[in-house]
Parts: C-alpha cells; structure tokens; sequence
C-alpha cells in the first residue's frame, strides 16, 4: 500500500504545481523558447551548417590531439642487437656454469653441423638427422653423442629426478664434451686451416 501511496502523491502533488504555476511557465519558459526557435529557424540553412562543421571540427581536433602517442626520449647512446658472434660467445661462456646452457650450445653446434653435412653431401637436414640418429655418419663417436644429446631432448641425463641429477655432478654426460673440440671438428669439415 505504501509503494502505491508515493507514486499517487507525487502524481498529484505535480499536477496541483503544473495549474498554480501554468502563468509562470508559459511566460517565463515556453514563450522564450518559442521566440529563440523561430528566431533561429529563420536563419539562413548555411550558418546551420558552418556552425555545424566547425563543431565537428573542433571536436575532431581535441580527440586527435588527446590519443597523440609521447614522444621517444633517448637518454644516451643507443644499444645495438648482439649479432650472431656475440650470442655464441655468450652461449660458450654459459654453458660452464649450467646443464641447461650446455644443451643449447651442444644443439646449436649440433644444428650447425647437420646444415654444414647437408650442405656438403646435398642432402635434407632432416635425412642427415636421421643419420645422425642411427650412426651413419662418419663422426667420431664421442662427437656423436654430444651432438644426439643436444638434438634431442629425452637424453638419458634429463630423464632422470632433479635430485639424481644433482647427486651425479661428477658423472659426466656426453654434454660435458669440451666444445673447443666440436668447434674443431666443424672446422675440419669446412676445411678451414687450424693455423698456430
């Protein structure tokens, strides 16, 4: 009964306000109104529309210049990218310290030499993978695993539990192969001249 009670009131209440106040809003709202409408419709329909686009605009330029991207600021010399000798040093001098790094540089070197024995015997890279896997290749054994294990993932030394892993430090793994020899191996197969 209540909700009811308070739409009916105001209803009322805004009707009684609407026939006491009819004078005041007739002539101090409605006409007024009325006069500025037809004053301005009697304008010419060009200042309609140059007051039109010149909003349009205006708001155009406002939006524009609030979404401008800032300006770079450079606070010194600018950093070059590391190129390919870079990285591999990097690589190198990582792989002393960590199992991880060790892997990546055995699978880099390991990609390098089966592009460097594809380009050679032209063939595929995944054919000299392959015969890289079974042992077709003439590469010393030891080369051999160190390159499989960098290839491939599920190397005996990362199947085994972190705490295994951690035990057998001193076991060594064909990933503890000393890159300086893989790096001279792939230089034997470029030809390259291992001057003093």
């Amino acid at each position: 009964m209540k909700r009811l009670f308070s739409p009916v009131c105001l209803a009322l209440i805004i009707v009684l306000l609407a026939l006491l106040l009819k004078d005041f809003v007739r002539q101090g709202i409605i006409i007024p109104f009325l006069k500025l409408f037809w004053s301005i419709s009697s304008l010419p329909q060009d200042v309609f529309w140059f007051f039109f686009l010149g909003m349009a605009a205006v708001i155009t330029w406002r939006s524009l210049n609030r979404w401008r991207l800032p300006r770079l600021e450079v606070h010194g010399p600018r950093m070059s990218q590391p190129g390919p000798i870079k990285n591999l040093t990097s690589l190198v001098e990582r792989a002393r310290h960590g199992v991880y790094s060790k892997e990546r540089l055995a699978r880099y070197l390991g990609e390098l030499a089966i592009d460097i024995l594809a380009s050679r015997e032209r063939l595929g890279v995944e054919v000299m993978k392959k015969r890289l896997k079974s042992g077709a290749l003439d590469v010393p054994p030891d080369i051999r695993a160190y390159f499989q294990a960098g290839l491939t993932w599920d190397s005996s030394y990362f199947r085994k539990g972190t705490r295994k892993m951690l035990r057998s430090q001193t076991q060594t793994t064909p990933l503890d192969l000393d890159p300086e020899i893989v790096v001279e191996f792939l230089e034997d197969l470029l030809g390259v001249d291992h001057g003093v």
